[in-house]
């Protein structure tokens, strides 16, 4: 079963590298499949280009941990891939949420003072 949730995991971080990838470059509008809106209209196309760049160290920091992890539960005892995939999801939870949209906002917000 941790293999199969490593598998997962590896799979997450991947796809989220790649969506990051390509919404941070702007080959994917924001308000495409990766479910970032602009929260108010008047944000400019600029703001936004900094915000996603903002944000986009935070975003890899935590698809690359889960990737880790992942690899790690293949090969680690089941109890202790359990306890390793457990933590690095919740960093990633910690890193891409309050952390990294903390990041994107102020980014956004300073963009849109210039």
């Amino acid at each position: 079963m941790a293999q199969l949730l490593g598998l997962f995991a590896i799979l997450w971080g991947t796809g989220v590298i790649v969506v990051s990838l390509l919404s941070a470059s702007g080959r994917i509008p924001a308000t495409s499949i990766n479910g970032m809106r602009r929260r108010r209209a008047s944000e400019s196309d600029a703001a936004w280009a900094a915000g996603q760049r903002a944000y986009l160290p935070w975003v890899l920091s935590y698809a690359v941990m889960l990737i880790i992890a992942g690899i790690a539960s293949i090969f680690l005892p089941e109890n202790i891939a359990f306890i390793t995939l457990a933590t690095a999801a919740a960093a990633a939870l910690l890193l891409g949420g309050p952390i990294g949209i903390a990041a994107l906002d102020r980014a956004v917000t300073r963009a849109q003072n210039d």
